[in-house]
């Protein structure tokens, strides 16, 4: 499952990358806690291959705090829990996200912002679908909490 909160991770990199952008998005517009109602996984090679977390009886609940760190949670069906944690931190218009593997997250999302709901897309994430991580795409839709 660490493959997922991968994606997840490269998810929240990417939102906070945004933060400088055209966008407008501020600090405030991020901070607080997301809850996935739609997380997927396509893959580009088998278009009919997708991993639906939610409505597969999964969640993923993503808390980003003032105090420069936070959680991403990712919860499959009767399995533990998966739980990342990490520091983000605004530097010159961009977010650095640093996972407590001491990873550095950087990917191209494209983000959009409509009162309480947050869709993202990306075609620049690796997801394992059983045989080893290969090229994917995500589409998600946060809502704040």
């Amino acid at each position: 499952m660490r493959s997922k909160v991968w994606g997840a991770l490269l998810l929240l990199g990417g939102l906070s990358l945004a933060c400088g952008d055209s966008t407008g998005l501020t600090e405030d517009d991020l901070i607080g806690t997301w809850n996935a109602t739609e997380f997927v996984f396509s893959d580009f090679e088998d278009p009919v291959t997708d991993f639906h977390v939610v409505p597969g009886g999964g969640s993923v609940t993503m808390v980003i705090r003032a105090d420069g760190t936070f959680t991403i949670t990712i919860t499959l069906g009767g399995l533990p829990p998966d739980v990342v944690n990490g520091t983000w931190e605004l530097q010159g218009g961009d977010v650095l996200v640093i996972t407590e593997d001491g990873e550095v997250d950087d990917l191209a999302l494209e983000i959009e912002l409509s009162g309480t709901t947050l869709t993202v897309y990306s075609d620049d994430v690796d997801f394992d679908f059983g045989d080893g991580e290969i090229p994917a795409q995500l589409d998600a839709t946060f809502v704040k909490q």
